[in-house]
């Protein structure tokens, strides 16, 4: 396969990049695995006083941007060189947005629990087979803040994410 640049195979490295809550972590990764370089940028989270907790998406954005900047800079790798970007994020995180994408508000993160007394109402509305679905399982329950990150409580799921929005936010 030709390449419209010369950068030897063995300049060739993947860039690693992890949402997470904290912040954005990106690393410059060789490829036979070696880690040549690594960088973080914080993203502050807003935790407010109605249970809510949110970040603003611009602030995702540009710590991306200049956590990989400043790893290919310390590494000096061309970002030419950049073979794939392998991605990873913090879970359940909605951000409402109009017909034309444009955010409604901040981003709603994992731990935001604010929808959850709508989901309680939906999970207590009877259908013509009885309880709503998904809501009356075994291992579903209901708390006043967020489980361990392998078990979920029903109100920090998307289902929250999505009910809290559809309330409040006015166009």
């Amino acid at each position: 396969m030709s390449r419209s640049f010369d950068t030897p195979e063995s300049r060739r490295c993947y860039l690693a990049v992890d949402l997470g809550t904290s912040g954005c972590k990106t690393a410059v990764v060789a490829l036979d695995g070696r880690v040549l370089g690594f960088a973080f940028r914080a993203v502050a989270t807003q935790m407010l006083d109605d249970g809510g907790a949110e970040q603003v998406p611009a602030d995702w954005w540009r710590a991306f941007l200049d956590s990989a900047a400043e790893v290919l800079h310390t590494t000096g790798i061309d970002r030419r060189a950049i073979a794939a970007i392998a991605c990873s994020s913090q879970g359940e995180g909605t951000i409402p947005v109009d017909a034309d994408g444009t955010p409604l508000c901040n981003a709603l993160l994992w731990m935001d629990m604010r929808g959850g007394e709508a989901v309680r109402q939906r999970c207590r509305a009877r259908t013509r087979w009885g309880t709503s679905p998904g809501c009356a399982r075994p291992g579903r329950r209901f708390t006043p803040a967020p489980a361990n990150s392998s078990m979920y409580p029903i109100t920090s799921t998307s289902a929250s994410a999505a009910a809290w929005p559809r309330r409040t936010i006015r166009r």
